[in-house]
């Protein structure tokens, strides 16, 4: 505590005793604290070492209320003390010897003049006159021994009318000075010890805040309620929420002690635009601390909302990042008034370590984020690079990672067949397959169609709103799953749209620009898995073409007299690369009649048993003489299919099927067959592929008759020499001659 020593100046220096005596105050220690020389005072002067000084620090003043002792100068002099006990101090006075007994000398050479006349009264006048010295000494004495026990309240009563009298007075008004000082210290200590509670308590809210804000990295919930509890309680206020903003609405995170009739009414306020009329409006807006003395007296508060609430004087403080504001905290009381400035900074102190909070959260949950969307696309490249050759697992990994990721109750991709999108595969219990959605129209009357057509992602955060209006197509889906909020990321093969990616919330909830990028990173690479399965199969197809025409060509190449086992390769290989257990070889003979050279399956087999029939009458007649492979995707219906293969059709059921006409030197020897039933069309490389087949059938027939041509002739030639033979040694008998004949006719 500060003590002003002037005071205790003012009263040591308004001592008088005699006129060479001095009253001065030392500490526990010897260090003078008051004189009426300032300068010894100001100089530090030790008093510890006069005898006086030592003898009270050990002798209790009631022992020896007056001793003679030295001063600092050396001369005797006669003195006496008082303590102070709370402070360890001690007043001292003190008055020169010569002085002291002054008038005793005179007294004695008073006496000495009047011994002889009356030693008496002299011995009675000295006694009198000691007593009257020693009594107010002693009450002096008595009277600065109480001072120092504390004992301000008593007063010193000495009328005797000199010094002394005037000493106790002084005392007496010292007395009241200390009273008033330590009043007014009493005060200064109170008010400084509730202070310094109140910033204890502050600083322990504030420390078990941040102890939550270690403890919770992940969840920002468990902060939010420790910063509403501190305030409540440190405020003294019953009321407080947290708000979140977003940008452009003003969520209601939490709130403390609001009443149901409260919550009800601010769903018409959040979430919403900040709004002047609201606390929680004014902060985010203005992005500084606001208060509100009586919401009843400001016609520019929501009126509503504070009779709802039961709150007059508020509180509030934004949470800012970045000097931008991301929400606010409110705290209110039922009772109007003005709001004490430390409540306010503390206010603000709690919305700084709400956003430490939201940071922590957000970057952990970014960082969590980040690196489950690095394992995301490791783990599909990881199925990208053990699928080369189908790209469905691609596909349902892209689905359930990207639904995963980005907090979508339905995913499900799409990819072009024909003028439709089909649904390859779908993520989401709710969001299974059934008839209704395996097909949807390629229209941008759908978001998927307008995706693809548009090679743009399509983002709808209601779509309820716009079913009529611009998305008609996905009516029956909608209702059928009711989401509400849609995203839809195009996979592009070099500039042109392959497929689409859906992703479905079933509530109102925009997707980041950080998950719409993630889906379209998805998007990337299932066209890199689509794109490789293509390649894979489309090298995979060559190859397995090319093996087929090299073993076809090595049949015909060991079998130059029989085209049996090259019609069998044929057979094996268009059956093993057409996918399908229905084909046959036609081929043309002499009697300008088509016949069934080889073939397989029940469906050939009723086809067979119409044969042989004249060429004109069959496909492979129309396919020779227009020189071009025939293929119908399907048998039923088509009014431009042969009559032939519409009455096979109504035996065996519908069918595709492809004709590759044989031709030799502009002349047609006979056609391969291929059907498939069910009914799959034949693309353009696959009747190439069959042209190559039948091009071989036709060398192969070609081969095997000029063989049997050159045979057939080298045997002429060898019978005739031998009947030449058997001539030219029997000239005179022909016996011989015929009989050779005879036998090289039957062979």
């Amino acid at each position: 505590a500060e003590v002003n020593l002037k005071f205790i100046w003012d009263v040591v220096s308004r001592i008088k005793i005699g006129d060479k005596g001095k009253a001065y105050v030392v500490d526990g220690t010897g260090l003078l604290v008051a004189d009426p020389d300032i300068g010894l005072v100001l100089r530090k002067t030790s008093l510890a070492e006069l005898p006086h000084v030592k003898a009270a620090a050990t002798i209790h003043t009631s022992d020896e209320p007056a001793m003679v002792s030295k001063d600092l100068a050396g001369t005797p002099v006669l003195t006496s003390v008082a303590p102070i006990e709370p402070l360890d101090w001690k007043v001292f006075v003190e008055q020169p010897i010569s002085e002291v007994y002054a008038k005793l000398d005179a007294s004695f050479v008073r006496t000495a003049l009047l011994l002889l006349g009356g030693l008496v009264i002299s011995a009675l006048a000295a006694s009198a006159l000691a007593r009257s010295m020693v009594r107010p000494i002693r009450t002096l004495n008595e009277g600065a021994r109480r001072i120092g026990e504390g004992e301000l309240d008593q007063q010193i009563v000495i009328k005797t009318g000199d010094e002394l009298e005037d000493l106790a007075d002084q005392f007496n008004r010292m007395t009241g000075q200390l009273r008033e000082s330590y009043a007014g210290l009493e005060r200064k200590v109170e008010l400084r010890t509730g202070e310094l509670t109140e910033s204890l308590e502050y600083q322990t809210a504030i420390s078990e805040v941040l102890r939550v804000i270690s403890e919770s990295p992940t969840d920002v919930a468990p902060v939010f309620e420790a910063i509403l509890d501190s305030a409540t309680r440190l405020f003294g206020s019953p009321l407080a929420a947290v708000f979140r903003y977003d940008g452009r609405l003003v969520h209601m995170v939490a709130t403390r002690n609001w009443s149901a009739e409260a919550i009800a009414d601010a769903g018409r306020l959040y979430p919403g635009p900040p709004n002047q009329q609201m606390m929680s409006g004014r902060v985010i807006l203005s992005g500084k601390v606001q208060s509100e003395e009586d919401t009843l007296a400001d016609p520019a508060y929501d009126q509503a909302l504070a009779h709802a609430g039961q709150w007059r004087r508020m509180l509030g403080a934004p949470l800012l990042k970045d000097g931008a504001p991301v929400g606010a905290i409110i705290v209110a009381w039922p009772d109007p008034g003005k709001t004490p400035k430390r409540q306010a900074e503390l206010l603000k102190t709690f919305a700084d370590q709400a956003v430490i909070a939201i940071e922590n959260v957000r970057l952990i949950s970014e960082t969590k984020e980040a690196l489950d969307q690095q394992t995301a696309t490791a783990e599909i490249l990881k199925v990208i690079s053990g699928s080369p050759t189908n790209v469905q697992p691609v596909l349902e990994a892209v689905a359930q990672r990207s639904g995963l990721l980005c907090r979508a109750e339905g995913s499900r991709v799409w990819l072009l067949e024909g003028d439709h999108l089909r649904a390859m595969t779908s993520y989401g219990p709710a969001y299974g397959f059934d008839s209704a959605a395996e097909l949807l129209p390629l229209r941008r009357s759908s978001m998927a169609g307008r995706a693809f057509l548009e090679r743009r992602y399509v983002h709808v955060e209601d779509v309820i709103p716009l079913i009529d209006a611009e998305y008609p197509d996905v009516r029956e889906l909608q209702a059928h799953y009711g989401f509400r909020t849609v995203l839809v990321v195009p996979m592009l093969r070099e500039g042109t749209s392959v497929g689409v990616i859906a992703l479905l919330r079933n509530e109102m909830h925009p997707f980041a620009q950080a998950e719409i990028n993630l889906v379209q990173t998805f998007a990337d690479q299932a066209v890199i898995a689509i794109e490789n399965v293509r390649l894979f199969n489309e090298t995979k197809e060559a190859l397995d073409r090319q093996t087929a025409t090299s073993e076809i060509l090595q049949v015909i190449s060991s079998s130059v007299a029989d085209t049996a086992p090259v019609f069998e390769k044929i057979l094996d290989s268009c059956q093993r690369l057409f996918a399908t257990e229905q084909l046959g070889i036609f081929v043309t003979r002499d009697d300008a009649l088509l016949h069934a050279a080889a073939w397989r399956g029940a469906a050939v087999q009723a086809v067979v048993n119409t044969f042989p029939k004249p060429l004109d009458q069959t496909a492979t007649g129309t396919a020779i003489r227009e020189r071009r492979s025939l293929h119908f995707d399907s048998a039923v219906g088509l009014s431009d299919a042969p009559p032939s293969v519409r009455e096979i059709a109504a035996l065996v059921g519908d069918f595709s099927i492809a004709w590759a006409p044989m031709l030799w030197e502009d002349r047609g020897v006979g056609s391969i067959c291929v059907m498939r039933q069910p009914p799959v069309p034949f693309g353009a490389d696959e009747l190439a592929l069959l042209k190559t087949f039948a091009d071989q059938a036709a060398i192969a027939i070609q081969n095997a008759r000029l063989f049997n041509e050159t045979k057939e002739a080298l045997e002429h030639q060898t019978a005739t020499s031998e009947v030449l033979r058997v001539i030219s040694s029997s000239v005179s008998d022909t016996q011989p001659v015929f009989e050779k004949i005879l036998q090289l006719s039957k062979i």
